[in-house]
């Protein structure tokens, strides 16, 4: 991620020590930076202060692999001398030099189901978050409204500006059991143990989806299949523009096992094979609330084939989850060698 992003997550987050021109020091506990350990291992290691300071003046290093890093002057990298590793500014780096580069980094696995509602509240625009509500049954409605409680309520209603009084939006909200996750993001109630009981749904639809998603083999197939021979198409629905998320492959055991795995996770699915001309079939998965879902709870972009790149929330992912995306992945996009090699094709630099 870049410096900017942790810097302004940490002054979100954190605790604010020394504030003065030219820096800010913030107690900031929960990012966790690689760096190496006391046996020169690269391994995760929870920061304690984020310092932020003017910008300096950067320099972009590109390797003989194509890796690409932008870093300022003055920052540190390692080098080789004489035969051993030694430390050296970027300023003194010349066309030519080593740069050091870990072999391996270890990631600890992160289990944490993904929490769609805060996923989607940091990632959707305005407009489209406008479209998103939470639904669930009338008790647990109520619970979430007691806990926003009633000035804030009052508050959010009046500053939106609807055209009926406060208390009547409320028992709309009420009668319909829903909530605009739009209020959740002004009010940001502690709704962490009903996460199980809620889900997404969008205007003037009826499908909706678990609020948490499993880190499991489910997720890894859905996403190995989707980035594989997943698609975004724009179509006419119900007298609307609208886009939606297809399938296509040409064996009907591939497609139903990710029926089957993204029946378990985001349940409803169309189930139905369509046959085309040739010679594949075609699944109807979603439509623009599972658009929105995929893209901005998830981070499954959906683009032309060329820009796909993997979503961050395999980086860490378990085990079980990475195996069966590279699984699903591969039986769509990949094949074997002649020497039984295991083979993956993409026409995406960012997805190699």
């Amino acid at each position: 991620t870049t410096a900017d992003e942790v810097g302004k997550f940490a002054e979100k987050t954190g605790k604010v020590e020394i504030d003065e021109p030219g820096r800010k020091i913030i107690a900031c506990n929960n990012i966790s930076v690689f760096g190496f350990d006391e046996k020169q291992k690269i391994r995760e290691h929870k920061s304690q202060y984020i310092l932020i300071h003017p910008p300096n003046e950067a320099k972009q290093l590109v390797t003989s692999s194509g890796r690409k890093v932008k870093v300022t002057h003055s920052h540190s990298v390692f080098t080789a001398k004489d035969g051993q590793v030694v430390e050296t500014k970027v300023s003194n780096l010349k066309k030519g030099d080593y740069i050091a580069l870990p072999r391996r980094i270890t990631v600890e696995e992160n289990t944490t189901p993904i929490n769609l509602i805060y996923s989607l509240i940091k990632n959707c625009d305005e407009k489209t978050l406008k479209q998103l509500y939470v639904r669930a049954e009338s008790e647990k409605i109520n619970e979430i409204f007691a806990r926003i409680g009633k000035d804030q309520l009052k508050q959010h209603i009046i500053e939106k500006k609807f055209k009926n009084v406060w208390s009547d939006v409320v028992a709309n909200w009420k009668h319909w059991k829903t909530i605009p996750l739009s209020l959740i993001k002004d009010t940001n109630p502690a709704i962490e143990d009903l996460l199980p009981e809620l889900k997404i749904g969008i205007k003037g639809g009826k499908i909706s989806y678990n609020a948490i998603i499993s880190k499991d083999e489910n997720l890894g197939i859905i996403i190995g299949s989707l980035l594989s021979e997943g698609c975004l198409e724009t179509v006419k629905r119900n007298n609307k523009i609208e886009q939606r998320v297809s399938i296509c492959n040409k064996k009907k055991e591939y497609l139903n096992n990710f029926t089957q795995a993204f029946a378990k996770t985001f349940e409803p699915s169309s189930k139905q094979l369509l046959a085309r001309e040739d010679g594949t079939y075609n699944i109807n998965v979603g439509y623009e609330l599972l658009s929105i879902i995929l893209c901005h709870g998830l981070g499954i972009k959906l683009v032309k084939s060329w820009d796909k790149e993997i979503p961050s929330i395999l980086l860490d992912a378990p085990r079980p989850c990475i195996s069966y995306f590279l699984k699903s992945f591969r039986e769509g996009d990949g094949s074997r060698g002649s020497r039984y090699e295991i083979r993956y094709h993409t026409t995406s630099q960012n997805l190699v």
